[in-house]
């Protein structure tokens, strides 16, 4: 072969391999589109949710309502929070995990939808529930409407009065756009709209094709699933050996004045509040720390003239998963009695 034949073969085999590649990244870019144009699908993304809610219910588990997210809070924080209109006010309910696996917002007609919001967040106490509340004004113009047009439903609990874990910190800051401080609390950071809106998307997709195979499962595999019933002394053994292994008493007298300070920031701007004492089983009643919560909580709120709901004793024990989150069944309870509390009308 000659020395021009064989220059000629190295240039197309060259090519070749360009052409292979540039088809591939066509490829991969096609398929990323269109895995993101199905991720922004709301009819589909309801539909998931229906199989999602058939599956938890004959399993007995609680609905995460997650969309095409991680956990319950990136949705929250990456889709509800960036598309709020706060221009009309509305009513938002704050709380921890038996707030946010308790309400079902999706079910409201699409003109209470925008007014009615679910803004409770996993493993928080008062103290940072009543940061995120500081971020939602400072930074978010939640009070745009004015204090008047906005209703605060604080649904509370015992569980809520304890030491801050690692969660909440880690939320804010596991992609980038905020930074947290224990004093400050939350900052926005100035990410480039570009690449905070890929990584959205990323999130979203990736979401997308999870619930995607697990929708795949259950409807393959997961008909029979059912959760194994909790040993109840093993669990309420666990539960007071967390509590007393601090020092509750003391960490409970200064969340439920955090309570009050929330309450009373809120009150000086103008804005409607309501507490909601939340639905709990029934050997919680036995144990010492809601008891003590409820007589902190009940004093703060009769001194500021708040309305209180107690929840406590709503459900029976068969409609929860563990001591405090509810199942289907309870889920549909529990959101009833919210919006009723809330002057919210369900169909």
């Amino acid at each position: 072969m000659s020395k021009a034949s064989l220059e000629v073969s190295v240039a197309d085999a060259h090519r070749f391999q360009v052409g292979v590649s540039l088809l591939l990244l066509a490829a991969v870019c096609a398929t990323f589109a269109l895995v993101d144009l199905l991720a922004q699908d709301r009819t589909l993304e309801a539909w998931f949710r229906e199989r999602e809610l058939e599956f938890r219910e004959q399993a007995n588990l609680v609905f995460p309502n997650n969309g095409y997210f991680v956990d319950f809070e990136d949705r929250l924080l990456l889709d509800e929070l960036p598309h709020a209109d706060y221009s009309h006010g509305g009513t938002y309910f704050f709380g921890s995990s038996n707030l946010k696996w308790g309400l079902m917002t999706w079910t409201l007609p699409e003109e209470q939808r925008r007014l009615v919001h679910n803004y409770g967040i996993g493993a928080t106490n008062h103290t940072t529930q009543f940061q995120f509340i500081r971020y939602l004004v400072d930074h978010e113009g939640w009070l745009a409407a004015g204090g008047e047009k906005t209703h605060a439903v604080l649904a509370v609990c015992y569980r809520s009065a304890v030491e801050k874990g690692d969660f909440f910190p880690s939320l804010w800051t596991r992609h980038g756009f905020y930074s947290y401080n224990q004093e400050r609390g939350i900052t926005p950071r100035g990410i480039p709209r570009v690449l905070r809106n890929y990584r959205i998307d990323r999130e979203r997709c990736a979401g997308f094709l999870s619930l995607a195979a697990k929708s795949a499962w259950w409807a393959l595999w997961g008909r029979e699933a059912r959760a194994a019933p909790r040993d109840t002394t093993v669990y309420r053994a666990r539960l007071v050996e967390t509590i007393e292994s601090t020092d509750w008493r003391k960490v409970m007298d200064q969340e439920v004045a955090e309570l009050g300070r929330m309450l009373d920031y809120l009150r000086e701007r103008g804005v409607r509040v309501s507490v909601a004492l939340l639905p709990r089983v029934s050997w919680t009643h036995e144990l010492p720390y809601p008891a003590r919560y409820l007589e902190g909580v009940t004093r703060i709120c009769r001194a500021r003239s708040t309305p209180l709901l107690d929840l406590s004793a709503l459900l029976p024990d068969e409609e929860f998963v563990d001591s405090s989150h509810v199942n289907l069944t309870g889920l549909r309870k529990q959101h009833s009695a919210l919006m009723s509390f809330a002057g919210v009308p369900t169909l």
